[in-house]
C-alpha cells in the first residue's frame, strides 16, 4: 500500500522555504534556452520554484497535498499578480492530462512516501511531462539512514517515519541507492546523477545525502 501524507506548513516560518533553491538558476536557464514553457513545481509547499519560474515568463503549475501550503501560495499570487495554477493533489495521482508539460521540478518531494509510492510518482511524472520534456529531481540517498539523527521508526528497511514534533512528524522519508534509482529512471534518460552532502563544520547537526538528478523523459510511439 502507497502512502501519502502532506507537511503541516502552518508550522514551517523559515524564511528559506521562499527562497529558490541554487539548482533552479541552472534550470531556468537551460529550460529557457530549450525554449520550454510549461512547468509544473510538484510538491511546491510555500511555492519558491513556482513564484521564480512565473516570474520568469513560464507557464506555471503548483502542485502540493497540503492544502494550507496551496491556498497559501494562490493568496500570494493572487495579491502579486503572478500567474500560477495551483492544484491540491498527490503526487501518486495527479490530476494531469498526458503530455501536459514540458519540464516538471520535484524538489526534496518525491522522497515522501514508500517504496510503492515513489515508483508510482515515477510513473505520474513520466505520464504528465511530453516526450524528450525534461525533470530535476531529488532523492534521499539510503547511506544517510546509518546516521539519522532525531526521533524516527522504520516501516520499511529502505524507509524511516519521523516521530518527533515539527513539519516532518508522521512523513515518510524514502532512501534509495544506485540500483534501485535506476530502476526508478527507467523511463528516462538520465542526463546527470550527483551524489551531494551539505557539511556543518561546527559539528552541531548531521546532514543527510542526496541524489540530484536531471533527466530528459522518453516515450514510446503510443505514449506520445
Amino acid at each position: 500500500m502507497s502512502i501519502s501524507k502532506a507537511w503541516d506548513w502552518k508550522s514551517v516560518q523559515d524564511e528559506r522555504w521562499m527562497t529558490p533553491s541554487e539548482e533552479s538558476y541552472m534550470l531556468l536557464a537551460r529550460w529557457k534556452n530549450l525554449g520550454f514553457r510549461n512547468f509544473l513545481d510538484l510538491g511546491c509547499g510555500k511555492g519558491r520554484h513556482a513564484i521564480f519560474f512565473s516570474k520568469e515568463g513560464f507557464d506555471v503549475t503548483a502542485a502540493d497535498l497540503s492544502e494550507y501550503s496551496v491556498n497559501e501560495l494562490y493568496e500570494l499570487s493572487k495579491a502579486n499578480h503572478f500567474d500560477i495554477h495551483c492544484d491540491v493533489c498527490d503526487m501518486m495521482e495527479l490530476p494531469y492530462q498526458d503530455n501536459a508539460f514540458d519540464c516538471l521540478l520535484a524538489y526534496h518531494v518525491i522522497s515522501h512516501s514508500n517504496t510503492s509510492g515513489v515508483f508510482q510518482t515515477m510513473d505520474e511524472i513520466h505520464r504528465v511531462v511530453r516526450n524528450n520534456g525534461e525533470v530535476f529531481l531529488t532523492f534521499g540517498a539510503r547511506i544517510s539512514l546509518p546516521n539519522c539523527g532525531g526521533n524516527f521508526h522504520y516501516i520499511e528497511e529502505n524507509v524511516i517515519v519521523k516521530d518527533e514534533d515539527g513539519p516532518e512528524k508522521g512523513i515518510p522519508h524514502f532512501y534509495t541507492d544506485e540500483e534501485t534509482l535506476k530502476q526508478l529512471m527507467r523511463n528516462f534518460e538520465v542526463l546527470s546523477v550527483r551524489l551531494s552532502q551539505n557539511v556543518d563544520l561546527s559539528g552541531k547537526k548531521q546532514y543527510g545525502y542526496h541524489y540530484f538528478v536531471l533527466a530528459k523523459v522518453i516515450k514510446s510511439s503510443d505514449e506520445k
